[in-house]
């Protein structure tokens, strides 16, 4: 959907006409793509800078950052529980030109309220709505002036990439973003999420994980996604975490990409919330016994040791452990079976091994039996960052638990693949 109606749109609102970059727009594109790239990702002195008001620099975030922001918003949108089309209104704030926000529309939320503080952005939303006939209404603000939130309640609030560009330079920085957070409860509908999307960098995810920890101590909202548990997280003070979701770029998208040498855009990463008003049932609980037969989610990359065995980080109400298996136990790919280098071979796991799809929801017999004689090392080396695992008959280990041939392993929900350019 992106190549056929959005990049057309984007073009026109940037310039009038929806015709191709012509080479040199292209070259001044890719050029400013880099910058901004170094500004907002290296050296980060463009994070929360109204660069936007540039006309190059706002080409830039319309045929670049804006199919990725429309993608991650879409993706991790597409995973909430309640269903999107009975929603009403929600409120995008940091909306920019407005990935979120059409992101929100094409799930199906009946209107969207768009809040930035850049009014040209926001010109170029208003073109883009006015174009599509959708129910879309902006209003400039500046959210580190105080300046009040529209009236709710939205049954929807989402931030995209905004949360960690307010009072960035200031030492209560964390504070400061949780008061806010937590000040848009007056704004939410009691059945409504909170959903913020953050840069998958090391310093901002972390510090998404440190406001985290305050909303689930102060205990009025409820982290309903990624996390199982609402103690605190048990990838600080060191770590982070994020959510690496799979794409095929436009071609436009790649094409700039290549030109400004950033990285190849296969996936795209975010580090997020999901938060919902805390209830009765959903306070947090003592922490089980026992891993085995609770959910837990991958959070890493497989890593293999010296030894020869190849571990998961996987997190629960238990917090971070590794689950481990004998690389040696690995099934081999079939004879013939095309590479897992191979870029249109997006079912296919880092090893090279088929996708293991099982999905929440009431099983099918056929669902239940097949999952569970299912070969544990199969399902094992076929899982992916982000999978929604549960175990059983897993033994202990020194650090965490390992599978061993009467292991159950079953994958909930997985991570999914691609399917068309969005």
């Amino acid at each position: 959907m992106m190549e056929r109606t959005y990049l057309p749109l984007l073009l026109e609102a940037w310039r009038g006409n929806p015709s191709p970059l012509e080479k040199e727009e292209l070259l001044r594109i890719s050029h400013r793509v880099r910058q901004l790239s170094h500004g907002l990702t290296g050296s980060r002195e463009l994070a929360g800078s109204p660069y936007l008001e540039d006309p190059i620099s706002l080409g830039a975030y319309l045929f670049y950052y804006w199919p990725i922001s429309y993608r991650t918003a879409s993706y991790i949108l597409s995973t909430i529980r309640s269903s999107l089309r009975m929603l009403d209104s929600a409120l995008d704030i940091g909306a920019g030109a407005g990935p979120v926000s059409f992101a929100l529309i094409d799930h199906g939320v009946k209107t969207v309220v768009s809040c930035d503080r850049s009014e040209k952005a926001l010109n170029v939303l208003k073109r883009i709505a006015h174009q599509r006939h959708v129910p879309i209404r902006t209003q400039v603000m500046n959210l580190e002036k105080g300046q009040s939130l529209p009236r709710g309640p939205f049954q929807l609030i989402t931030l995209g990439n905004v949360l960690n560009e307010l009072w960035k330079d200031r030492p209560d920085r964390i504070k400061r973003r949780f008061l806010f957070v937590k000040s848009l409860i007056s704004s939410l509908d009691p059945e409504g999420r909170i959903v913020i999307l953050e840069p998958a960098l090391a310093s901002t995810a972390k510090e998404l994980l440190q406001v985290r920890d305050l909303l689930t101590s102060d205990g009025e909202l409820y982290v309903e996604a990624p996390c199982f548990r609402q103690a605190n997280c048990p990838a600080l003070p060191d770590g982070t975490c994020h959510r690496e979701i799979p794409w095929n770029p436009p071609s436009l998208v790649r094409e700039i990409g290549r030109r400004a040498r950033v990285a190849d855009r296969k996936s795209v990463k975010t580090a997020y919330l999901i938060l919902r008003l805390s209830t009765s049932h959903s306070l947090a609980s003592p922490p089980p016994a026992s891993p085995e037969g609770l959910p837990h989610r991958v959070v890493s990359d497989p890593l293999t040791s010296k030894s020869g065995r190849v571990r998961y980080l996987l997190c629960g109400q238990m917090g971070r452990f590794p689950l481990s298996a004998d690389k040696a136990k690995a099934p081999h790919r079939p004879k013939g079976e095309s590479s897992p280098q191979e870029p249109n071979k997006r079912t296919l796991n880092p090893y090279g091994l088929p996708r293991k799809r099982y999905f929440e929801g009431p099983p099918t017999k056929t669902r239940e039996e097949s999952a569970d004689c299912e070969d544990p090392f199969s399902v094992f080396f076929s899982l992916k960052r982000g999978d929604i695992v549960v175990f059983q008959g897993v033994e202990k280990r020194e650090t965490g638990y390992g599978i061993r041939e009467d292991s159950m392993l079953r994958i909930l929900h997985p991570e999914r693949s691609p399917g068309g350019t969005p």
